[in-house]
């Protein structure tokens, strides 16, 4: 019996041998299809061959060059669940990641770029660039939960270079808004301001830009917080608290004109001219003094004035910083909508400008 089963290992071994060399000679002369046919007849005919892991190995590669994606990718797919601890592993992964691109499988290949960036290995570099491209299949993909994974990974992971670093975190912004998860745009939206200013030598226009545009935004909450508040009695407490968050309002938009980001910069300006605006506005507005005779209301009315003159004065100022920038060329929302306040605080002079714009462009 014993020499019974070694003539058998010896004849499976020769009938293995001899399919392997068949698939060689015909990958060797250009005959791949037979080859694939000769190295996958081997598992099936001795499937227990020590040459039934290469022989797999060298069918899937022979698909490739083939370009019969799917194909290969059955093939890869199989070998991976047969053989979870080859020598081959990580090619398999490499070449699966080919072979679900060339196929139009985007997410199955952004899949695979992520078991590249986590083999051991992988060089960094690699794996880096691994986790971008995944990132940006499963966003061609529609897999935005995974996007997301792999973006909160990259930012993990490689805080530089910082370009791609708060890239990364740009489209994370994204994500929470269309998720709505405005806590989480808020925490992103501080580290985009946080991670370009300790940004150094690495600081380029484009972080500069995003870090602009995020302050921008964060300064919206601390603006609505100002614009609610109304002006109540007793005037000197309410008001205290009032000059208070206006000061708050000033803070957060000088630091955003801070950038030099002209589309900032105009945005910032007309908030903190409309600001200026709406506290003359919520002053004249406030409520008055219980008790007061209708001369003492008078009176009253006139010291208001008094008060809101200057608010109204360095409101009309920015607007007008704003409407200056046009001799620069500039010419956006913000400037727009300065002319506009302008020719409601200066009818005389804004707003026939406009109506002489309204008619250049009738002729036009």
């Amino acid at each position: 019996r014993e020499v019974s089963w070694a003539r058998r290992c010896v004849y499976a071994t020769g009938i293995a041998s001899s399919i392997y060399k068949q698939g060689e000679q015909a990958r060797d002369a250009g005959d791949l299809e037979t080859a694939v046919t000769h190295f996958e007849r081997l598992g099936q005919a001795v499937p227990d061959s020590r040459f039934r892991e290469t022989a797999e190995y060298d069918a899937a590669a022979a698909l490739i060059a083939m370009e019969s994606w799917d194909r290969a990718s059955g093939v890869l797919e199989t070998f991976r669940r047969n053989y979870p601890d080859s020598q081959y592993s990580d090619d398999i992964t490499q070449k699966l990641a080919v072979t679900y691109l060339e196929a139009g499988q985007g997410a199955q290949a952004a899949g695979e770029f992520v078991r590249i960036a986590n083999a051991e290995g992988t060089s960094e570099e690699l794996k880096r660039e691994a986790l971008w491209r995944a990132s940006d299949l499963f966003k061609e993909s529609g897999e935005v939960a995974r996007e997301q994974e792999v973006l909160e990974n990259i930012v993990a992971r490689y805080p530089n270079p910082i370009a791609e670093s708060i890239e990364a975190r740009f489209r994370l912004l994204e994500i929470s808004e269309q998720s709505n998860d405005n806590v989480r745009r808020g925490q992103i939206l501080r580290d985009m301001v946080r991670v370009d200013a300790t940004a150094g030598a690495q600081r380029t226009d484009r972080t500069r830009y995003l870090a602009a545009t995020a302050s921008l935004e964060l300064a919206e909450p601390v603006r609505r917080s100002f614009m609610v508040m109304k002006v109540t009695q007793p005037l000197a407490e309410s008001m205290k608290l009032k000059r208070s968050l206006m000061e708050d309002v000033l803070k957060v938009y000088g630091d955003a004109a801070a950038y030099g980001v002209a589309e900032v910069t105009t945005a910032a300006t007309f908030r903190l001219g409309e600001v200026y605006r709406q506290f003359a506005t919520d002053l004249m507005d406030s409520e008055r003094p219980a008790g007061l005779d209708e001369l003492a209301l008078e009176q009253y009315d006139l010291l208001l004035e008094e008060q809101t003159f200057p608010f109204e004065e360095k409101a009309i100022e920015l607007f007008e910083t704003n409407a200056a920038r046009t001799t620069d060329g500039v010419w956006d929302e913000w400037v727009e909508r300065s002319f506009d306040e302008l020719a409601t605080l200066l009818p005389a002079r804004y707003a026939k400008m406009e109506l002489s714009e309204n008619v250049v462009t009738a002729i036009y």
